[in-house]
């Protein structure tokens, strides 16, 4: 039997590891396994005299009243519904107004953070922790208090500030409250994972194994790369001695109507494969046709345009209680998923109506000669012939490496929930039938059986069927602290009902090991991208976003995979050392 204490204050000191580093737990207890203990005795909490107890659940409510209050506000009891003996009104966006609820919170762990609101017109405000916006909240206009809750918010243990940051002030406030929060615990890394594509050639069912056996264990490390060069993955090994397990590419410059030059990119994955790494590329889809460019407001080319002729159905869903989820936070870059998702209560019912497209030509599986018939008939558009075209040329570029056997985290039409590029821009009906045409030519008319497809449209109403891996990318500002990231986590798991592997496809900076084990929030593999966020512009490793001493801890943990370790399963038995 092994024993670790996780109270600072057990009896026997060289049992115990810090209760809120979660690697050193998790590495303590896989040591001991290995050693031939068949029991783990946790020690959670001390019997010594004198010790501390295990904090209860916790429900704090401080009645907005109750506060410290300055400006224009005042306290009134108008409204019905409030609580207390009253609640808190005046906001209307003066410098002078704050307010401040300080709560003594028992135990270093995560919580909801509910507050109880209304206002008489549409309104955006912040709610700020200790100083630091956590995230916007939207009140509709309403005659009632309505709780709106950021969930998942780690608080550490002892006196914390809650506090109201006006953007538009003009909402009346009744309380703040604080409950615990365990859904994150609640999440299952699953044994196995099967691949969407029932042909997956041996090597993706390889990759995807490997991904499965290390998930909530481990986390696979990534470096994008802005061409064929290696120059970013040499830059940390440099700093760390490591290099990235996943080499992330990117197949802009093969599109037809692109102006990149991105080099030998496929050449650079089959070397990187020969060395046993991973390979991940991605599509920065250069408009098929028009002018040459990724975002909707430049490109004259719109996929709505590229559709075959399809007629509206609308089904209407039976209503459900809403559970509204708001990106609450400024959007630093137009792929910022950063903050805790905010859930506001309503019950207000209404008909769902879901609108879907039934088309009359299926483009997927034509040939040259029929896609060029269709189009003189009329029956399919210029841009349609346009984008098949481009598939085919991507599908024909990247035949190589199917067979080789190479697999690829294949990661298209990604960010489409933000609508800043084309192929989002037109709707979530649009993108779902261009992934869908794009699965299906790759995998079933190409041939394409290697791949493992990462969807990273960051949208639930851009889900679709055929993905194997949902991802996220994630960008903050270089002094915000980057953590685990269990917001972006803990979405996504919603989304997919937990039934997809779930990783970090892009970040600003390399998320941090402990937070991750601390939150239940082992993302698959993560995917540092490259400029500004790992090199200078005097082509050195840039400290702006990840300060070198935990860029080196992050490839030297015994909680990260790297190309040493991947080598291991994937090299060449000619090519291993």
């Amino acid at each position: 039997m092994g024993i670790v204490n996780l109270t600072d204050d057990s009896f026997y000191g060289a049992s115990r590891v810090r209760y809120d580093c979660m690697e050193a737990i998790v590495l303590r207890v896989r040591k001991m396994v290995e050693e031939g203990a068949g029991i783990i005795d946790l020690g959670a909490a001390s019997s010594r005299p004198g010790a501390a107890p295990v904090p209860e659940e916790t429900e704090l409510r401080i009645e907005a009243e109750d506060c410290e209050f300055t400006g224009t506000l005042f306290v009134e009891d108008l409204h019905k519904g409030a609580s207390g003996s009253g609640y808190l009104t005046g906001f209307s966006g003066h410098a002078g107004d704050t307010v401040k609820a300080v709560a003594e919170i028992p135990a270093s762990q995560h919580y909801d953070i509910t507050l109880s609101v209304c206002a008489d017109t549409p309104v955006k405000n912040a709610l700020t922790l200790n100083g630091e916006r956590i995230g916007e909240f939207f009140i509709d206009e309403a005659d009632r208090f309505t709780r709106v809750t950021f969930s998942g918010i780690y608080i550490p243990k002892g006196k914390a500030t809650l506090s109201i940051e006006e953007i538009d002030g003009y909402f009346s406030l009744d309380y703040f409250e604080l409950t615990n929060n365990t859904e994150l615990y609640d999440y299952q890394y699953r044994d196995g994972y099967a691949l969407t594509d029932p042909k997956a050639s041996a090597g993706a069912r390889k990759l995807m194994k490997f991904l499965a056996d290390n998930y909530g264990e481990k986390i696979i490390t990534g470096q994008q790369t802005a061409g064929a060069a290696d120059t970013e993955l040499e830059l940390i090994r440099r700093l760390t001695g490591k290099l990235p397990a996943i080499r992330f590419g990117d197949m802009e410059a093969y599109s037809g109507n692109s102006t990149a030059d991105g080099g030998d990119v496929i050449g650079a994955c089959e070397r990187w494969a020969e060395r046993g790494g991973i390979v991940g590329l991605m599509w920065h889809w250069d408009a098929p046709s028009g002018i040459s460019s990724v975002y909707a407001e430049e490109a004259d080319f719109t996929l709505e345009k590229a559709l075959p002729p399809y007629t509206v159905i609308n089904e209407v869903l039976e209503p459900e209680l809403p559970d509204a989820m708001e990106h609450a936070d400024d959007q630093i870059d137009p792929a910022d998923r950063t903050s805790p998702y905010v859930q506001t209560e309503d019950t207000t019912e209404a008909p769902v109506i879901v609108q879907r497209y039934e088309f009359s030509v299926d483009v997927a599986a034509l040939d040259e000669k029929e896609i060029a018939k269709l189009t003189e008939e009329g029956a399919i558009s210029e841009e349609c012939k346009a984008l098949l075209t481009d598939i085919d040329r991507i599908s024909e570029a990247m035949k190589p490496l199917a067979e080789a056997d190479i697999p690829v985290l294949w990661r298209p039409l990604h960010e489409a929930g933000g609508d800043w590029f084309w192929w989002g821009a037109d709707g979530p009906e649009a993108y779902r039938w261009l992934w869908d045409v794009l699965y299906r030519r790759m995998t079933d008319y190409h041939g394409l059986h290697n791949l493992i497809w990462v969807w990273n449209a960051q949208d639930e109403e851009y889900l679709v069927d055929h993905y194997d891996i949902a991802s996220a990318d994630i960008y903050l500002s270089a002094d915000r602290d980057f953590g685990s990231r269990y917001e972006q986590f803990t979405r996504l798991s919603r989304m997919t009902g937990g039934d997809k592997l779930i990783a970090m496809s892009e970040c600003s900076t390399v998320p941090e090991v402990n937070a991750m084990f601390r939150d239940n929030t082992v993302w698959s593999y993560f995917g540092l991208w490259y400029g500004a966020s790992l090199i200078d512009e005097e082509g050195k490793y840039s400290e702006a976003y990840t300060l070198s001493g935990d860029m080196i801890a992050m490839y030297n943990s015994e909680a990260a995979i790297t190309l040493d370790d991947a080598a291991k399963v994937f090299a060449k038995a000619d090519d291993a050392e």
